[in-house]
């Protein structure tokens, strides 16, 4: 039988496993992140996710406490939206789909939510279209959801500031980023990580870091600044990371580098 969710009444070793290996789950309706209905409540055949895991309700409810069986894999017909972060996207077998307020699309600042299966032409109105569910983002064949990398930007002067030093090659979102220098600027400057999409110039994009550096600061001391944590610090796949000067000058700064902290997402 499905495992049950239940935040109270098991005790320490109680096994929940489904007899396909976890595949199918049991959760509170209340639980679940869905389409609005209606009536407010999860329909059978409503793509749903709880968090990071995602699937398919089975079954429809009739108050916010029902017990809904959902399949966290399989290959369904589901509507789909045919758009990206940058606007309407053609659908083709094999793009990673995501999941967000039951939406379905290929939005990557939703959670993964599965691969389509089939093919169709970028629309903000949703379609039919199958989709192999699955909740990790599958890279390479191999998992990346949650594995964190660097990109950096080695030894550069103020005439580098806007070059582009990264390319995301799949979603990603900016945790922090570090930055230090050998020779400060000569006078006040801040200095931040631009993100921007595909055909956005230089300065024209979203600032990513909660502050900027102070250029003035002390010499070869490592300076960390956390992420915004918001949609700007999201990557798609494409989006660019350049350098941003966000005030003052950089005249006589040197011998800098900065060192971006990525998850994949």
């Amino acid at each position: 039988m499905p495992a049950l969710y239940l935040a109270t009444g098991r005790t320490a070793g109680t096994e929940i496993s489904s007899t396909y290996e976890g595949r199918h789950i049991t959760l509170e309706e209340s639980y679940l992140t869905h389409a609005a209905g209606g009536d407010g409540l999860v329909n059978a055949g409503s793509p749903v996710n709880v968090g990071s895991i995602v699937g398919v309700a089975f079954t429809s409810a009739a108050a916010a406490t029902d017990l809904i069986a959902v399949d966290t894999e399989g290959i369904w017909f589901l509507n789909v939206v045919a758009s990206d972060g940058s606007g309407v996207s053609d659908v083709i077998p094999g793009d990673q789909l995501y999941i967000a307020t039951g939406v379905v699309s290929k939005i990557s600042t939703g959670v993964p939510f599965g691969k389509a299966l089939g093919n169709l032409a970028g629309s903000a109105v949703a379609a039919v279209c199958a989709v192999k569910v699955h909740g990790e983002s599958l890279i390479g064949g191999s998992s990346l959801v949650g594995h964190r990398f660097t990109a950096s930007f080695p030894t550069f002067v103020a005439a580098d500031v806007a070059k582009s030093f990264f390319i995301a090659p799949f979603a990603c979102k900016i945790i922090s980023a570090y930055e230090s220098h050998v020779t400060v600027a000569g006078q006040a400057g801040t200095l931040n990580v631009e993100k921007c999409t595909t055909g956005e110039a230089p300065g024209a994009g979203d600032v990513t870091l909660a502050t900027g550096w102070d250029l003035t600061s002390t010499a070869n001391t490592p300076v960390s600044i956390a992420s915004l944590g918001t949609a700007a610090a999201t990557l798609a796949a494409s989006d660019l990371l350049r350098l941003k000067l966000t005030a003052g000058a950089a005249t006589s700064y040197a011998g800098a580098t900065v060192t971006v902290l990525l998850e994949a997402v």
